[in-house]
């Protein structure tokens, strides 16, 4: 892809990101249906994976979500506290 169609989604995805549960919605989507489950990933690469491992990289993938997730829901909390006031004086 080109830069400018890199532009086009990563604005949409913005837009997106600002409207109430998108950016929840696609990660719960993004967890129940990626490509390559990471269990399988780890039973294929590392057949001797022990639960402590797997529980590890399952609390960083909800960690990284949560860092993506939780800015966006700051700044949208932050426009509407900063908005002005439609009540008169």
């Amino acid at each position: 892809m080109d830069r400018i169609q890199w532009k086009k989604i990563a604005g949409w995805l913005a837009k997106k990101a600002n409207k109430s549960n998108f950016a929840f919605l696609g990660y719960i989507l993004l967890i129940v249906f990626r490509p390559e489950p990471l269990e399988l990933w780890l039973r294929e690469h590392y057949p001797s994976v022990s639960p402590e491992t797997f529980a590890y990289f399952v609390t960083m993938y909800f960690i990284s979500m949560a860092i993506v997730y939780i800015p966006s829901m700051l700044i949208k909390y932050l426009r509407k506290k900063i908005s002005p006031r439609r009540h008169p004086a």
